[in-house]
């Protein structure tokens, strides 16, 4: 059985939240790696959420990574665990090494620590952003033993002579008190991670700088799991004549991370040895080649971190009776990129000054607190559905309803009145046989919403009661918040171009209390996604990619709903939200505890808030339980 981090875990942190990501950085895809996965290579948009968890009681497999407590398996540590690991406690809990309970266990390794990807951006962040927060108590490191150059990126970074305890294969270990990133499980690896990025940066800054004779460098695959090139030698000659350097394996790890600081160009297959473009500098060009059997974007996606140029190409898979997974790289299409590569350095060279993108542009508001500052009013679950893309989940009367226009202005000119009675609330089940969702048709708006709720989860009575309480509790919040005016409401309607057809309803926002409104429409070609014109002093209008059909709802372009929502508010309230460099935003602000410590004081968890007050939020949730009978 498992036991979620989230029910083991003592208390939790924040080690980052998403924010908007606009980088200023180039794409180029092919034709054949658009056709075959392109919306997975594209510009992110977000950056990532990541937590750090503190355990108590916990027990840790030596040889796996995994972490159990009262014998049950925390699924979350699970990353590459062989199958039949979890079971492993109950077969071995007999070989248990018992460690004092006056240290502060850090977790700095996974069970894929072995390959260099792993290490750099999922091990080594883990590591330096523990170790950069203040404590009161020792802390030791809990890792395997290590490879030389895992050792020298530790060094480097200056944690090579702290406390360890260094593992034993074989054996269980219990922990008092433990820590564990998600940096472990791979939440970050096909994000934008700004704590990775912020990692690099730190090496480099404690690293000497020495510019070696190499701008254009070809790295060879090191990770047969995707493929063997068949035709690497030739193509690495080709490249060769053209001025390029083939990475030397034999250079020490200072020797190559200086290398890839200084470099114009990384060429190369997917595989690991990419990985150290995460310190090449900002505006350098990464072409990655994969074939067509296996695509990857963790490349990619520390490209997207280091704000570099991307191009990627795909190749066709030649596999061999005796060598599966091979695949050939067309000479000629490596001969057109050259050409255009050869353009690139010479308009470089030809500038007065060496380039430089400018650090992408992140908002200082966490996109979960953002998205908090607006509610949708109806028409369907659309943008509710974009609140959870970016990690909130609201209570909100409309959020996952179906509401005309009409229906809604009528609904609010007499204050919801009637909604949620007893007779009112009608339960019906919807969906295929065996996948059946029960639905809630409330007949004094005449509007229908989903529960999330299946068929056998709940009594479809009991279910009945708790959507009426619920449903009043929800009206009381929903004229609150109209009387205070603080929220950014939200209107969506497909086909919907006239402004007129607004007219009623800002009427009877502006009655009941300083709103705003937000009319989102579809982009246009005077108007790209994100764009937000201000119509009123109380109307904005915002331009998305496209709106979600109403047959598919699920059907959403996330990232231009977060830009538009982004640009609404800086409208609302510029002074909350400062254009500001993401090199300002360096990693969290330390405590002047640790995480352990900072949650057995009692303190408040590091979590975001809406813009509404506090105690406004906390009387809401109490009102909340209370008419849940909680």
């Amino acid at each position: 059985m498992n036991r979620p981090i989230a029910q083991a875990a003592a208390g939790s942190r924040y080690i980052e939240q998403a924010r908007r990501h606009r980088s200023r950085a180039n794409l180029s895809l092919s034709d054949k790696l658009l056709h075959v996965c392109g919306s997975s290579f594209q510009p992110i948009g977000m950056t990532a959420t990541l937590k750090s968890y503190a355990i108590a009681n916990a027990v840790l497999d030596a040889d796996t990574g995994l972490i159990f407590q009262d014998q049950l398996v925390i699924p979350e540590t699970s990353y590459f665990a062989p199958e039949g690991a979890r079971d492993a406690f109950t077969a071995h809990r007999k070989v248990l090494v018992h460690l004092d309970d006056n240290e502060e266990h850090i977790i700095g390794y996974n069970n894929a620590h072995w390959g260099y990807q792993h290490w750099l951006t999922q091990c080594v962040p883990a590591i330096d952003w523990a170790l950069r927060q203040e404590r009161t108590r020792n802390v030791r490191l809990v890792l395997p033993p290590l490879a030389a150059w895992q050792e020298d990126v530790l060094d480097i970074l200056g944690y090579g002579r702290l406390p360890r305890l260094t593992l034993k294969s074989g054996t269980f270990y219990h922990l008092p008190y433990v820590e564990y990133a998600e940096f472990l499980n791979g939440s970050a690896s096909f994000s934008v991670c700004q704590s990775v990025r912020d990692t690099a940066r730190r090496i480099l800054d404690r690293l000497p700088s020495q510019r070696l004779p190499h701008e254009i460098l070809v790295v060879p695959c090191s990770n047969p799991y995707y493929g063997k090139v068949r035709n690497e030698d030739e193509v690495f000659d080709l490249l060769r004549r053209r001025g390029a350097y083939v990475v030397d394996d034999r250079l020490t790890t200072a020797e190559r991370i200086n290398l890839f600081r200084h470099a114009d160009v990384v060429i190369g297959p997917l595989g690991q040895g990419l990985t150290d473009v995460v310190f090449c500098k900002p505006g350098a060009l990464l072409w990655e080649w994969m074939p067509r059997h296996h695509q990857n974007a963790s490349i990619n996606r520390l490209a997207q971190v280091a704000e570099l140029d991307y191009w990627g190409d795909l190749f066709e898979s030649a596999p061999a009776p005796n060598e599966p997974g091979q695949w050939v790289v067309d000479l000629d299409v490596v001969t057109r990129r050259i050409s255009e590569l050869s353009q690139r350095l010479a308009l470089r060279a030809a500038e007065t000054s060496t380039p430089r993108i400018a650090d992408h542009q992140a908002t200082a508001k966490p996109l979960s607190e953002l998205m908090l500052a607006f509610e949708s009013l109806g028409d369907n679950c659309e943008f509710g559905l974009v609140q959870r893309h970016a990690g909130v989940e609201p209570l909100g009367l409309f959020r996952f309803a179906g509401m005309s226009l009409g229906k809604l202005v009528a609904a609010l000119q007499r204050k919801l009145d009637g909604l949620g009675t007893a007779d009112t609330v009608k339960v019906y089940l919807s969906g295929t046989p065996g996948h059946r969702e029960f639905m809630v048709h409330e007949t004094s708006l005449d509007t229908r919403y989903h529960t999330f709720v299946h068929e056998g989860e709940l009594d479809a009575e009991e279910l009945r009661g708790r959507e009426a309480r619920r449903l009043t509790f929800l009206r009381r919040k929903l004229l609150e918040d109209l009387a205070v005016g603080e929220k950014i409401w939200v209107w969506r309607e497909l086909g919907m171009t006239d402004p007129t057809r607004l007219q009623p309803l800002m009427d009877v926002l502006r009655a009941l209390g300083p709103n705003i409104l937000l009319w989102v429409v579809a982009a246009d070609e005077e108007h790209k996604p994100g764009t937000v014109e201000r119509l009123d002093r109380d109307l904005l209008k915002g331009y998305v990619e496209r709106l979600a059909p109403y047959e598919n709802a699920t059907d959403i372009r996330p990232i231009s709903w977060l830009e538009v929502c982004e640009n609404a508010y800086s409208l609302c309230y510029p002074e909350e939200l400062p254009s500001e460099p993401a090199a300002a935003i360096n990693a969290p602000q330390t405590s002047p505890l640790s995480a352990i410590e900072f949650l057995t004081q009692n303190r408040p968890p590091l979590q975001s808030v809406s813009p509404v007050s506090s105690g406004k939020q906390k009387s809401w949730f109490f009102r909340f339980r209370r008419s849940l009978g909680l």
